[in-house]
């Protein structure tokens, strides 16, 4: 007797697993509660991996973080997928915020900055509650994040606000 197509998703879901499913007029995998195991050419099944999304970040290049009660979310070179999938996420991108004088005053003098819509060099010469001098213009905090980024590294010229 030959084996049932879908005899791996059969049995995955009869103890339990979660299907997906999609064919040629549905192209998103979505999940299905009722399957019907439909066997034709244009009709897919999968077990649903709860680590999907996190697995194909991290094959994407995106650094992937592991919880743990004492240092809090740690980078992982290798994830192991081992434990529950609430004890993972994807590393979140920093989002970059206008700088402030009194955090941000004693970083800025002299560093060299770039104006991307002209492409003009500058360097900071002076730091004022309101913004930072170059030349004999003063640009606003929220202006220097807009408009320019730092000649060195090529970062937005702001701070980064990690979300949580």
């Amino acid at each position: 007797m030959q084996k049932h197509k879908w005899s791996t998703e059969i049995k995955a879901w009869a103890d339990g697993a979660v299907i997906e499913y999609k064919n040629a007029s549905h192209p998103k995998w979505n999940k299905v509660d009722k399957p019907m195991w439909y066997t034709g050419v244009y009709n897919e099944y999968r077990i649903q991996d709860p680590y999907r999304e996190l697995k194909e970040a991290h094959a994407a290049g995106k650094t992937i973080q592991r919880y743990n009660h004492v240092d809090g979310w740690i980078d992982l070179e290798s994830p192991m997928w081992s434990l529950s999938v609430v004890n993972y996420r994807i590393k979140p991108e920093p989002e970059y915020v206008p700088f402030s004088f009194y955090e941000n005053s004693h970083k800025l003098i002299g560093r060299k900055i770039k104006h991307m819509p002209s492409e003009g060099v500058y360097q900071i010469h002076s730091v004022t509650k309101t913004g930072i001098g170059i030349g004999d213009e003063l640009i606003s905090y929220k202006r220097l994040l807009e408009e320019f980024t730092f000649l060195s590294n090529h970062e937005p010229c702001g701070q980064k606000n990690f979300k949580s």
